[in-house]
């Protein structure tokens, strides 16, 4: 019991010390007093994947129709939180916005953000799906979905882990994917 007693202790000190820590991917971009939004596309095999946008830095005053836009991947087993999980200046996605760029922040199928399918047999995503689906499907549609959503011709791509081996994987099959970065 004593242990017991000790562990919910420190789980209540941490949230205290850290208010993240209970917090989903927009709330912690919101907490720190950026624009968000929640976006999502559709893959030709039919998953819906979740995209967290920041358009603007923090103050929002550098907003201009043509900033860059960076899309950023997270890497083996995670979300779009690796890259806000820090402070402002030491996050890579607030650090992006900060700078003057619309960040653009994917989940790639089976994370917290896209679990959903169009087809209802198909929610077993975890069990079913390869990275080789992840750069077949998942960031062709990604990708194809921002630089719509930008009416943009390129962006920046930053991949992390597993967010590389997708992007490499899709440019050795697909050499021409090459020319949306």
């Amino acid at each position: 019991i004593l242990l017991l007693l000790l562990l919910i202790f420190n789980c209540s000190i941490a949230a205290l010390q850290d208010p993240e820590v209970n917090m989903t991917a927009p709330e912690i971009i919101r907490y720190w007093g950026y624009p968000m939004e929640e976006h999502f596309a559709t893959t030709e095999d039919g998953y819906i994947l979740g995209l967290h946008r920041i358009p603007t830095g923090r103050d929002g005053s550098a907003y201009s129709p043509n900033r860059p836009v960076v899309f950023m991947q997270h890497g083996l087993e995670s979300d779009s939180s690796n890259w806000i999980a820090n402070p402002p200046d030491q996050s890579a996605g607030f650090v992006f916005a900060d700078a003057g760029f619309d960040v653009w922040l994917g989940n790639m199928r089976g994370n917290t953000y896209s679990k959903a399918s169009i087809c209802i047999f198909r929610n077993t995503i975890a069990i079913e799906s390869s990275w080789d689906e992840m750069q077949m499907y998942d960031l062709p549609a990604m990708i194809d979905y921002v630089l719509g959503q930008t009416n943009s011709s390129s962006l920046y791509y930053i991949g992390h882990s597993q967010g590389t081996l997708t992007m490499f994987s899709r440019l050795s099959l697909d050499p021409a994917f090459g020319s949306k970065f």
